[in-house]
């Protein structure tokens, strides 16, 4: 066994393992049927909200972690990723080897209050 082969082994049954770091996910590619991958989350914000001045929509990113095994492929803007309850598309590819990719995505939701009556709150 090479090194690079022991490598994704690894990948697979370390660092990729549901019940240690890692959680299910689906990733869809461009125009392709969706297929179920392990990813490891690194993190998961709300930004400011982007879509005018009523609040009620902002975007959630999620940067994330992934074999190359499962996701050969990246159609940045087209690809998408359903994690934690919520369907991502994918903005970047923020660093590749040959092993792993790491991804950011997002995804616009909604806000339960106006931006009027969040401040209202404060």
């Amino acid at each position: 066994m090479t090194l690079a082969s022991q490598m994704q082994t690894d990948v697979s049954s370390v660092f990729l393992d549901t019940e240690e770091h890692a959680e299910a996910a689906s990733y869809t590619p461009s125009g392709g049927v969706a297929t179920d991958i392990t990813i490891i989350v690194e993190r998961e914000i709300y930004e400011q909200p982007q879509f005018g001045d009523d609040g009620k929509t902002r975007v959630k990113s999620l940067t994330f972690l992934c074999a190359v095994a499962d996701y050969p492929t990246v159609t940045i803007h087209e690809d998408t990723i359903t994690a934690r309850g919520a369907t991502f598309k994918v903005v970047a590819m923020l660093d590749s080897d040959s092993s792993m990719r790491r991804m950011q995505a997002e995804s616009a939701v909604e806000m339960r209050k106006s931006r009027q009556d969040y401040e209202k709150t404060r």
